[in-house]
């Protein structure tokens, strides 16, 4: 009984630790995405086109192309984020992009999936696993 009441409150510390290490992450990712807005300009861009990736077995990911006119006219073209099994935009689809002012090369689409969903699941999984972690530790005091 107590070498399992052992094992137990261990893996309560685990879970700690590594609700710890999900906070870190998912607060760097916040702030990352933070400073990115804090000095961005936003555009419309339309979607040119998709960059097939092949995953192998017959599959593919797909990543938009965008293309935006920059605030000093500058025409500039990126590939968003994120990809996926199907696209995620149709061809010649407006899309809302956020760019750096100094270089509108850096450029990302402005939706929450591209900017905070890292974040955010980084931040829930530290809140889940430290809820865990918790129990499994209180559990084994007597």
């Amino acid at each position: 009984m107590q070498l399992a009441r052992g094992v137990i409150g261990v893996a309560g510390w685990v879970l700690l630790a590594m609700a710890a290490v999900s906070a870190g992450l998912g607060l760097w990712l916040a702030e990352a995405s933070h400073a990115f807005a804090r000095d961005a300009e936003r555009a419309e861009g339309r979607v040119v086109g998709q960059r097939e990736s092949p995953q192998g077995a017959g599959r593919s990911m797909f990543t938009p192309r965008i293309v935006f006119t920059a605030v000093d006219g500058t025409r500039h073209e990126f590939s968003g984020q994120l990809s996926s099994s199907a696209p995620r935009f149709a061809s010649g689809a407006a899309v809302p992009v956020v760019y750096r002012r100094a270089d509108p090369a850096d450029a990302r689409v402005d939706l929450f999936v591209d900017n905070w969903l890292g974040a955010s699941v980084a931040l829930g999984l530290a809140l889940a696993t430290a809820a865990a972690g918790l129990v499994l530790v209180r559990s084994t005091r007597s």
